[in-house]
């Protein structure tokens, strides 16, 4: 959720320190919702949820020129720059360790960069994107990749 208050402390800072706010947030598409509450209340708190998260980001592009493009945000929690993507990978909401290069780091870190990654990407980058093609892409790119590194070690 973006809050009000570190965006105005960065901008604060950004004064004192000649710090230039960025042009561009890469954002995952945010699912507002609670499996304990009721089908009603789910509904009115992701309507609330988005308004309130789209006036924010419309008031940044306007007032800071900051533009925003949403995403899919589907495996990012689980899957590695590698491109290796495992529900393992996950080992607490906190710690992210690839099984299969054995990169370790904070999970919303690793998560943040993997999401600025796809906003590149071009079959990744939508945010209408269905979990199951983000999934389908997410192998291919390791597959590919996999066999580029073969072709590459073998070539030597």
């Amino acid at each position: 959720m973006i809050r009000a208050f570190p965006l105005k402390h960065y901008a604060h800072r950004s004064k004192r320190e000649k710090i230039t706010a960025p042009a561009k947030l890469v954002t995952e598409r945010v699912n507002f919702s609670h499996p304990d509450l009721s089908r009603a209340m789910n509904r009115l708190l992701r309507n609330c949820g988005r308004t309130i998260v789209r006036k924010k980001l419309e008031s940044l592009k306007e007032d800071r020129h900051i533009q925003n493009q949403e995403l899919n945000g589907a495996y990012s929690s689980q899957g590695c720059r590698c491109g290796y993507v495992d529900a393992k990978n996950r080992k607490s909401q906190s710690e992210f360790e690839c099984k299969f290069c054995g990169l370790t780091m904070n999970a919303d870190v690793k998560s943040a960069k993997v999401i600025d990654g796809r906003s590149s990407a071009p079959n990744l980058g939508a945010k209408y994107i269905s979990k199951r093609s983000v999934l389908d892409e997410l192998v291919k790119r390791f597959i590919e990749r996999r066999k580029v590194g073969a072709d590459n070690r073998s070539a030597l």
